[in-house]
């Protein structure tokens, strides 16, 4: 009887150290990259600026254009 008592709760002890580790994994990698995210919008928002200021159009009209060129990266 103790034998299925250790049996059914070892998944649940297991899952409760996956998620634990998970957390403690996830953490480290956020503070890794978070600064390297804000880098990436700084530089895409100054050539966002410099391309609307080339092709005289406004700012807020070159943003419709935004996720277009973020998928080729090479139309700013």
């Amino acid at each position: 009887m103790t034998d299925q008592n250790t049996k059914e709760q070892l998944p649940g002890i297991l899952r409760f150290l996956i998620k634990l580790f998970q957390i403690f994994l996830y953490i480290p990698i956020q503070i890794i990259f978070i600064p390297f995210l804000i880098i990436e919008i700084i530089d895409r928002m100054y050539k966002e600026m410099e391309k609307s200021k080339k092709l005289g159009v406004s700012f807020s009209a070159i943003k419709a254009f935004q996720y277009k060129w973020a998928m080729y990266d090479k139309g700013l």
